[in-house]
């Protein structure tokens, strides 16, 4: 007896090690990256497993070999411990169904006959595919194949988009079929599990569309539309039109009726657009409210009187906001796609380009590249300037320079406070500066990596100079550097998590640094540029608004963005010592920002006389090469008291 016993509980330890390897392996899956097994299948998996887990113990207690001698129950019969099992089954959140070899249905637990719409007792040795109807995506019946299964007597998986119908209900379903083994391991039929995952479905649908498509209008965006562009040009053997379109009135609307608004009017204009377009045609909405165009089997002739029309067609349009109503226009730029096409970045570039020629002709017409006219090959030339840049950045021609910010108020000791500034290395081993070049890297999406190799190279800079002159070790004592970053950085969720890690490996940086933000680049990007500023704050890393009042909307913009500095813009600063509109546009910047608790610094201070201006105004710092001129930022960092230059830099002032 104690051996029967004894076998008896080493054929059911099997059972337990089973289910102790099933917890060890769902307590392992979310260790693994997503990329492997994502988290929707690492759920799946494990409720599946644990499922048949439980089908096969019913089965192993309910159906045993009768030739077997029966195990001695102390505590609680047969009945019972079928009851438990049945329990079990009913308690499982997923469909489970068990048959026999030729599929045909022996048990449903409730929430299989939910989901069905049936009852064990009408549906009993019944076939699961005569009763229970099952489509693929593309509307065919899909047949559970039980006899595959039995034969291969391994677990199958759907791998393919299923829909289960049932009543009047469409459900999307995931399953897995599994044969029944009994004690002698001879598969006596099949476990048929499976879910209902219409909401993870739609959720996933939804994403895949947000994915590819912009949110205000509904088009496809950027990233889809290059894709349908590549494959175009990869597989191009005729003639077709890329055109790119902006509205030209967009910046009016935003800057006085607000982001919405202008969203507002991107998507009233793409649906004018969308009514004159061929079937076929694929119109997207890129960044910034700008639109592309592609259209198959195109000639140029035939493109520019499509979207001629589609000025026109704005002619009779008007943009009502509140009591406000906007006459809007297009800018158009075309370019031909011909078997000759082959870089689809040229391409974007080209009709890209021609649409700011049509928006700076005056707007509301369209305008044809063509590499061979003057105003073309005028922008071909900051093409031109964005390959030298990309051949200088491989080359490592780039230098840092810095220029000392100088307190206007010389009373009182103050930490120094410098800019950091980018130089370039030409072929001819000149220093060129970024307003020859920056707006050929803005227009051709190179500021980002500009910005990191500053990063890169500045903070270990600045990092080791720290440490090695215990005399500016305190917060309030440290030189201050402030480092220009773009709204292309901005927007950059990599750049975001890089710099946070440079951060991290140099701790001691952020209470020295400033980061320097156009207004322009935040406003075009404002809900970016406030999650760029809150992150970095947190670190202790402070922010300057650069270039402040050359916006229509600055004061109203200000409230949003949590910064430390106001740089006003150089181009008020210049004439404010003879001209009484600039000063008084000054003084009331500098008011403002005093008023928000900001420390206000004047940009393009070349003069003495715009000196005691400033000092006139409270303005608290002042920049431009009259007070100091850039120098190498080693040259900087390698004097021994940082603020003891800055104080002989400023001595001549007072």
């Amino acid at each position: 007896m104690l051996l029967e016993y004894y076998n008896e509980l080493e054929q059911n330890m099997t059972v337990v090690k089973t289910l102790l390897l099933l917890v060890l392996g769902a307590s392992l899956l979310p260790l693994l990256p997503d990329s492997l097994i994502s988290i929707p299948d690492q759920l799946a998996l494990i409720i599946n497993a644990a499922a048949i887990l439980c089908i096969l113990a019913v089965f192993m207690i309910v159906h045993r070999n009768p030739s077997e001698p029966p195990i001695e129950i102390t505590n609680m019969d047969a009945s019972s411990i079928q009851l438990q099992g049945d329990m079990t089954l009913h308690s499982i959140a997923d469909a489970v169904i068990s048959t026999d070899l030729n599929g045909c249905i022996w048990y449903m637990n409730p929430v299989a006959e939910r989901l069905t719409d049936l009852n064990i007792q009408s549906v009993r040795s019944r076939p699961v595919n005569h009763v229970i109807p099952i489509e693929n995506a593309r509307g065919e019946t899909h047949l559970i194949p039980f006899e595959k299964v039995v034969e291969s007597g391994e677990m199958l998986a759907a791998d393919t988009d299923l829909v289960l119908l049932s009543g009047d209900k469409r459900l999307s379903i995931n399953y897995s079929l599994s044969p029944i083994r009994d004690n002698s391991d001879a598969i006596i039929g099949c476990a048929l599990v499976f879910q209902d995952v219409s909401r993870l479905r739609k959720l996933t649908q939804l994403l895949a569309y947000q994915a590819t498509h912009d949110e205000v209008t509904g088009l496809i965006n950027r990233r889809e539309f290059e894709r349908n562009l590549k494959q175009l040009i990869d597989g191009n053997d005729k003639e077709h039109v890329l055109c790119f379109m902006e509205v030209d009135q967009l910046a009016l609307v935003s800057d006085t009726c607000g982001h919405a608004a202008a969203g507002r009017l991107v998507k009233q204009v793409a649906s004018l657009v969308k009514t004159k377009i061929r079937e076929g045609d694929i119109l997207a909405c890129l960044d910034g409210g700008c639109y592309a165009l592609l259209l198959y089997d195109c000639r140029v002739d035939y493109a520019r009187k499509l979207t001629t029309g589609f000025i026109e067609l704005t002619h009779d349009y008007r943009f009502r906001e509140g009591n406000k109503i906007f006459e809007p226009s297009l800018s158009i730029g075309l370019v031909s796609l011909s078997s000759r096409t082959t870089d689809r970045v040229e391409a974007i570039n080209h009709a890209d380009l021609a649409c700011h020629i049509a928006r700076d002709k005056g707007g509301n017409q369209v305008y044809v590249f063509h590499e061979s006219d003057d105003v073309s090959q005028k922008r071909q030339g900051e093409l031109d300037w964005a390959k030298l840049i990309t051949q200088a950045y491989s080359e490592k021609r780039f230098l840092l320079y810095a220029q000392q910010i100088a307190p206007v108020n010389t009373d009182g000791k103050k930490p120094s406070h410098y800019e950091i500034l980018l130089r370039m290395v030409d072929d001819d081993n000149n220093i060129v500066t970024p307003s020859k070049y920056i707006h050929a890297a803005e227009r051709y999406n190179l500021m980002a990596d500009l910005d990191r190799w500053v990063l890169m190279t500045a903070f270990p800079m600045i990092s080791e100079s720290l440490t090695d002159k215990p005399a500016v070790q305190k917060d309030q004592d440290r030189a201050v550097f402030a480092i220009n970053l773009s709204g292309q950085s901005i927007g950059d969720v990599r750049m975001r998590e890089f710099t946070e890690a440079l951060l991290a490996k140099y701790p001691l940086l952020a209470s020295c640094l400033v980061f320097e933000i156009t207004e322009t680049a935040a406003i075009a990007n404002l809900s970016e540029a406030v999650t760029f500023i809150e992150t970095f704050r947190r670190a202790g890393v402070r922010f300057s608004l650069d270039d402040f009042g050359s916006g229509l909307s600055s004061f109203s913009y200000l409230k949003n963005l949590n910064v430390d500095y106001l740089k006003i813009d150089g181009e008020f600063i210049r004439n404010m010592a003879c001209d009484p509109v600039d000063y008084a546009l000054v003084s009331s910047m500098n008011y403002i920002g005093h008023v928000m608790g900001l420390q206000t610094i004047a940009e393009c201070v070349e003069n003495e006389d715009i000196h005691n201006r400033l000092v006139e105004l409270g303005i608290n710092y002042g920049q431009g090469n009259w007070l100091a001129e850039p120098v190498p930022l080693e040259t900087i960092l390698s004097v021994e008291d940082i603020d003891a230059q800055a104080t002989r830099s400023t001595s001549s002032l007072t």
